[in-house]
């Protein structure tokens, strides 16, 4: 499987099970050929295929980041970007000089640190299909409206909750603050805190709120007020049970209109709470236009967005421009250019200027889709594995997704 000892092979294969699809004869990068081709150390190497073992079968040539100029360049602390990698390992393919060019303009327009913008591209890339003026509108508003210290405070409100990224201004952050000092029976200064410590409180109706608060505390015998710790740590957990279970849940609603059976419909809304600010319609939409655009199922779609949030916080035909002009640059077809957003959105952040037909900063298109393809055949035969000793009803794969 890759060079090393016996024992230490089977302390890796303990950590993750994802290993044992990945044969002895697919192994075309083993751990010395990772640790020289990312420029890292071999515990790092070694921790890093635990995390992300389909960096075994890559190609050696696929491999071209070299982490440790990178961090040297940069000052972004090495297992920082070690967690870029196991997140998307597709950006290993990229060279120094493509992905710090990247980091450094977009740190630059936002005026925020390189590791705000590692942070940002790490867990919330598809906020970079959205132009940057309204980054930077939604960051102001949010700014003013919460008092926050620097553009740096904004854009984390905005990595954590993208929903905050559009129609919203300091007279519906105001009115929001005042509505939830209702619901939590406390002042607006202490719901500002709140909403600080947990963002979803921003972007969650302040009705259906107060429907789960008092469902939940209903079902369990208690009063609403024993629920802030949890809504403030897990307000899925909160939503799940009071808002979209209980005797009046409305997840059959839900589930009804999106055309989904009711668990994934759950899994969806109590995992972004800010979904449920739109409408049962207005998601479909959303939904059909995504799937039509990666051409691929309603079902594929939904499963994107528990990846991706942003996806659904953005307008379709802000993500459809964005796709025609990756389309332009790369010289590709709009549906390659949705294939690389929906399954790379953390490309997003590569300059325009490094882009040209056939290359994403230097890197061809094709690697990056064999990359993507390998990833999601070993990802594929480890869920069908894990499925055969589970028996669950379905497995879902983005396997057809690369063409």
């Amino acid at each position: 499987m890759c060079r090393c000892n016996c024992m230490q092979a089977a302390e890796m294969l303990g950590h993750q099970s994802m290993l044992w699809v990945v044969s002895r004869g697919d192994v075309r990068s083993n751990v010395p050929a990772i640790t020289t081709s990312l420029g890292i150390t071999k515990e790092e190497a070694v921790a890093l295929v635990e995390r992300m073992p389909v960096l075994l079968a890559c190609e050696q040539g696929w491999l071209k980041l070299n982490v440790s100029e990178l961090s040297a360049t940069s000052g972004l602390p090495r297992a920082a970007l070690l967690d870029l990698l196991v997140k998307y390992p597709v950006l290993s393919s990229l060279g120094v000089s493509g992905l710090l060019s990247g980091l450094e303009e977009l740190s630059g327009l936002l005026e925020v640190t390189l590791s705000d913008v590692l942070d940002l591209v790490t867990r919330q890339p598809t906020l970079l299909i959205a132009k940057v003026p309204a980054m930077l509108g939604a960051m102001d508003v949010l700014s003013s409206s919460l008092q926050l210290p620097s553009p740096s405070a904004a854009l984390q409100l905005l990595t954590a909750q993208p929903s905050l990224l559009y129609d919203i201004t300091q007279a519906s952050v105001a009115a929001r603050l005042e509505q939830l000092a209702v619901v939590l029976a406390c002042t607006v200064d202490e719901a500002r805190d709140y909403a600080l410590q947990q963002p979803a409180l921003l972007v969650v109706p302040p009705s259906a709120l107060q429907q789960a608060l008092q469902s939940a505390a209903n079902q369990l015998g208690g009063i609403t007020s024993d629920l802030l710790p949890l809504l403030l740590s897990d307000p899925g957990a909160v939503l799940g049970l009071g808002y979209l279970g209980g005797p009046q849940g409305a997840v059959e609603t839900w589930a009804t209109r999106l055309g989904l059976d009711i668990q994934a419909v759950g899994v969806l809304l109590s995992s972004q709470p800010g979904l449920i600010e739109m409408s049962p319609n207005t998601l479909k939409a959303r939904l059909e236009s995504l799937a039509a655009l990666f051409d691929v199922p309603a079902a594929a779609a939904a499963q994107l967005l528990l990846r991706h949030p942003g996806l659904a916080a953005i307008p379709p035909n802000v993500t459809i421009t964005r796709a025609k002009g990756l389309s332009l640059a790369l010289n590709c077809s709009m549906a390659r250019a949705g294939e690389l957003i929906a399954k790379v959105p953390a490309l997003l952040v590569l300059p325009m200027s490094s882009l040209s037909p056939g290359s994403l900063a230097g890197t061809p298109v094709d690697t990056v889709l064999d990359i993507c393809a390998t990833y999601e055949w070993y990802t594929t035969q480890w869920l069908m594995a894990a499925a055969k000793e589970r028996q669950p009803q379905k497995v879902t794969s983005f396997s057809g997704m690369h063409s």
